[in-house]
């Protein structure tokens, strides 16, 4: 759900610029707030967090988030919403380690790949999803982005008490725990190796592309191109939800080094294609088949 709130912003930045005549600088800051965050405190805060139990950090950050999305429901003006957005980018930050651990905790090592395929489809079913239905749910509001950003706080609520219930951790065993070196001498291990460097600037350029396209995508396309805010829904939708089920076949059959890294130069170059095309083209049917 993080995910969502921070890649859906495109579709309620429309009705957010009107009400506060925002300049395009201040939509893309609004826009990569979230991912600011990431990018600038993301060692920090994992190394502070991990040390915590999954279950509760997991817990607060929703908590949490669900807050920071009232802080932007009730914003009077661009610094509210951008300080929203930034502290809701933290608890995403703060909420991975515990992901991971979690992941660690109940699979076995040769099952992680299938864990982060599977993920990576409940991202794109529910991000899609999230975008497609988006426009009907601003339409229910008349044009309310307000209400619509309360009733996403409300979900997040909603998923803490159902986390909080039926959460569950499984801890390590003692002898495991012990062995395992500092957060810190890990991540300065991982730093040493260069596929690390290239996957970690690789991904960075998907990300700064992925997340420019849903912020500017649905403005560009109703100003420019005549396409309403459900139509732009259904075009970003469809080109999130195909990486999620693509994520689980990549691991369940890429498995030696040379096949993931075909698939990660192959995905680069198909999404700089296709992001250049849709810039160009201003065809509804064209614009449907480069999103698939």
């Amino acid at each position: 759900m993080g995910f969502l709130i921070a890649n859906t912003i495109g579709i309620l930045l429309p009705a957010i610029s009107s009400e506060f005549d925002l300049t395009p600088i201040q939509q893309g800051m609004l826009s990569s707030a979230p991912f600011w965050a990431n990018v600038g405190l993301m060692i920090v805060i994992a190394l502070w967090v991990s040390r915590y139990a999954p279950k509760i950090l997991t817990l607060v950050t929703v908590v949490l988030g669900g807050a920071f999305i009232l802080v932007q429901a009730w914003a009077q003006g661009f610094f509210g919403i951008f300080v929203g957005r930034l502290l809701f980018g933290v608890t995403m930050i703060a909420r991975e380690p515990a992901r991971s651990l979690l992941i660690r905790q109940w699979l076995p090592q040769k099952e992680v790949n299938h864990a982060g395929g599977i993920s990576n489809l409940f991202f794109g079913i529910i991000v899609s999803g999230g975008v497609f239905l988006l426009p009907m749910l601003l339409n229910h509001f008349n044009g309310n982005w307000r209400n619509v950003m309360i009733t996403f706080a409300f979900i997040f609520f909603g998923l803490a008490i159902v986390w909080a219930i039926f959460g569950k951790e499984n801890p390590l065993a003692e002898q495991e725990a012990k062995e395992k070196d500092s957060e810190f001498q890990i991540i300065v291990r991982i730093f040493r190796y260069k596929d690390v460097w290239f996957a970690g600037i690789g991904f960075l350029g998907v990300v700064m592309s992925f997340a420019s396209f849903n912020s500017f995508l649905p403005t560009l396309f109703a100003d420019s191109y005549d396409i309403s805010l459900g139509k732009s829904g259904l075009i970003v939708g469809l080109y999130i939800l195909p990486g999620g089920f693509s994520g689980v076949i990549v691991g369940l059959f890429c498995k030696s080094s040379k096949s993931r890294s075909f698939i990660l130069m192959l995905s680069g170059i198909v999404i700089t294609i296709t992001y250049g095309a849709m810039t160009l083209v201003d065809s509804y049917n064209w614009l449907i088949l480069l999103a698939l």
